[in-house]
């Protein structure tokens, strides 16, 4: 893959770009899953509030597991004039925007675990496409800088966004529309101000299956500083998932309830 980009797009204004699109996606993974759609289930069924949200939680990271694998290597085979990561992104966003707008008027437990899973797949399809963008176009004197701006994204943003949802915990319709329309325009932005160039004239790799399903397995005895990097990091997010998955209900205090049309 080149690392040329279109006319008049500079690195720097790229790496500017890159934080408002990372920590928007990352406000929108802090908040949701911790906060808000604890809340909306907990509304429907306070009694078996914890049950159902680790059955839609599991079928959503679950849908995520699959989707980001499959997005990059997809991504890596698309040709049009607005490169390959770009019509992904913008994709995604939108579906995913919808259907966190899905979410906002769902009432019933199958709604909201079908518009979970959409916007699990969607948001996965943007940000594996996202991650590839400095290794895409970033010279490698450079990816540093964008891995730390990338980083400390992810980071606030899940902060954040947990401290930002519980502002919307009497009001979760609300939520989701803001972050639904936060990570859109920020995404979009990215987009429009750091257009890829056309590659088009570029071959294309054949799609190989049996590639995408060994790309979900590796060898930690062969490759044992990425076993290292990926335990450290599966106990990282095992531990902050754990601490924070129920943290909505705690948000919302004793007898919250929310009504789900309400915006």
């Amino acid at each position: 893959m080149t690392l040329e980009t279109r006319p008049g797009t500079s690195v720097r204004r790229l790496l500017v770009w890159m934080f408002p699109a990372n920590i928007s996606l990352f406000l929108l993974w802090g908040a949701v899953p911790a906060i808000l759609l604890p809340l909306q289930i907990e509304a429907l069924d306070p009694a078996n509030k914890a049950t159902n949200l680790a059955l839609v939680s599991t079928i959503g990271a679950l849908a995520a597991m699959l989707a980001q694998p499959l997005a990059g290597t997809i991504s890596d085979r698309t040709r049009t004039r607005y490169g390959a990561r770009a019509p992904w992104i913008a994709g995604g966003a939108l579906i995913g925007g919808l259907s966190l707008l899905g979410m906002a008027s769902a009432s019933t437990l199958i709604q909201i675990a079908l518009s979970w899973t959409i916007v699990q797949i969607a948001f996965n399809f943007v940000q594996g496409p996202l991650s590839a963008i400095a290794p895409d176009r970033v010279p490698v004197q450079r990816r540093g800088a964008f891995s730390a701006v990338v980083g400390f994204a992810s980071m606030a943003g899940s902060l954040g966004g947990q401290i930002i949802g519980t502002g919307f915990a009497e009001r979760i319709g609300t939520g989701y529309v803001t972050f639904a329309g936060v990570a859109i325009l920020c995404l979009g932005l990215l987009l429009l101000l750091n257009p890829d160039r056309d590659n088009r004239d570029e071959p294309r790799r054949p799609f190989d299956l049996a590639a995408l399903a060994r790309s979900y397995y590796f060898n930690p005895r062969k490759y044992p500083d990425f076993g290292w990097a990926f335990l450290g990091r599966l106990v990282l997010y095992l531990g902050y998932r754990g601490a924070g998955q129920c943290s909505g209900f705690q948000a919302g205090g004793e007898g919250s309830r929310w009504e789900g049309r309400q915006a």
